[in-house]
């Protein structure tokens, strides 16, 4: 039987053989791309001391530009805060990764967010999860700079990397050592 024929035959027990390319297994990603489009900043700059002094773990923030808060990975949504103002996330390594939209967002009570994800979804960098109200955040003067931080991983395991503007999805912000 010719190669090039064989998939289009029958084999010896009479059942068709059928043509299927095999899926090319991806390489766990070990980059964080940026949640949102705007300025990077390091934690310490952040104005919630929670996060300045990393007691929720190594990580970025944005000050965001734009509406949307996107994956920063390849993984799954894990938890979604009732106040709408939190994602958490599982990557390809066990890793959880918190996004925090703003600072004292809690407050709004969801209001101004519209999560575009399900707790169980799989993700992939600059998929869109959350569409903020901007003109509902501008009035109420609100701070959304936005914390992405590792909550489950000793600090070193990942390093940040440098950069001034973010596009969400696309610029990488941390990686895995």
């Amino acid at each position: 039987m010719d190669d090039n024929n064989r998939y289009s035959q029958s084999d010896r027990r009479g059942k068709s053989k059928q043509s299927f390319k095999k899926k090319e297994k991806r390489t766990p990603e070990k980059k964080l791309y940026a949640p949102a489009n705007g300025t990077i900043l390091p934690l310490s700059n952040v104005s919630d001391p929670v996060f300045a002094q990393k007691m929720l773990g190594e990580g970025v923030a944005i000050k965001v530009d734009g509406d949307t808060i996107y994956s920063p990975c390849f993984g799954t949504v894990v938890m979604i805060s009732p106040t709408k103002h939190n994602i958490g996330l599982e990557n390809e390594f066990g890793d959880q990764i918190l996004v925090h939209i703003g600072m004292d967002t809690a407050a709004y009570n969801g209001k101004g967010f519209e999560v575009l994800v399900t707790e169980g979804q799989k993700v992939r960098p600059g998929l869109p999860m959350v569409k903020l109200d901007r003109k509902y955040f501008d009035f109420q003067n609100a701070d959304l700079t936005t914390p992405m931080t590792i909550t489950n991983q000793e600090q070193g395991m990942y390093r940040v990397l440098e950069g001034e503007n973010a596009v969400a999805g696309k610029t990488p912000v941390m990686e895995r050592r």
